[in-house]
């Protein structure tokens, strides 16, 4: 079963030079994965009582285009795949002409509370009922290892954490991109963004930002005590090519 809603673009959903921020992507794609699952009553709250909570493991997102303050945009979601310990989610962004304006897919984890190890999603049957054969062309990834760049670090605080005591998965996206200066941004714009999520960040943690340049995309690599908590590829287009 695919589930639909709409969410209409506001100004602080878009940069400067008036194009959808990446982080506001970020934001309405997870917003509207926990509104799926709670119609489907296997959101957050439906499985805390269980004691499960849901994790995002892996995340991709392609960026087809942007939208306007004041326009409407789609989204479509459905779960693909719901065996095993993971379950996939795909999401499709369209604006009022029908145009796609972004695709998402993110692997999720059910994890028990008590043992923090995944947990077999047979405990959920309700989740075959929304499960659908259709896939998108965007698929998660694993990414690979950085060996060197430029640094910065970034100590976790008040605006990091969110309800679950933890750093927000967004703000590792924000980080990120806050290592481009403004000529960067005024000459290209984020074609793709594929995450891997790999531990939690706390209140207080001390958090490493290396980036890599590397031809057609840049690596990225979260440490916090010498391990990592996010690996990410951010893939760039200059402007004269779209």
């Amino acid at each position: 079963m695919k589930i639909e809603r709409t969410y209409d673009i506001h100004e602080q959903d878009l940069d400067f030079s008036g194009t959808l921020r990446p982080t506001a992507l970020l934001a309405t794609m997870l917003e509207t994965s926990g509104q799926a699952a709670d119609t489907g009553g296997f959101g957050v709250q439906d499985v805390l009582p269980q004691g499960y909570t849901w994790v995002i493991s892996r995340l991709s997102v392609q960026i087809k285009g942007s939208m306007a303050i004041g326009s409407t945009g789609r989204f479509t979601t459905w779960i693909h795949d719901c065996e095993g310990v993971a379950t996939t989610r795909y999401i499709r962004l369209t604006d009022q002409e029908g145009r796609e304006v972004a695709a998402f897919a993110s692997n999720w984890s059910l994890i028990d509370l008590k043992t923090r190890r995944p947990a077999h999603l047979t405990v959920l049957p309700q989740l075959e009922q929304y499960r659908e054969d259709d896939q998108l062309d965007t698929n998660t990834v694993r990414i690979e290892n950085t060996t060197q760049g430029d640094t910065v670090t970034h100590r976790v605080g008040y605006n990091d954490i969110d309800f679950n005591r933890h750093a927000n998965s967004i703000r590792y996206v924000e980080w990120m991109l806050g290592m481009y200066d403004r000529g960067f941004w005024e000459t290209h714009r984020l074609e793709r963004m594929d995450l891997n999520y790999l531990r939690e960040g706390h209140w207080g943690d001390e958090v490493t930002i290396t980036r890599q340049n590397t031809p057609g995309y840049d690596l990225f690599d979260l440490v916090i005590d010498g391990k990592s908590i996010c690996k990410a590829r951010l893939t760039w287009k200059p402007l004269e090519q779209l």
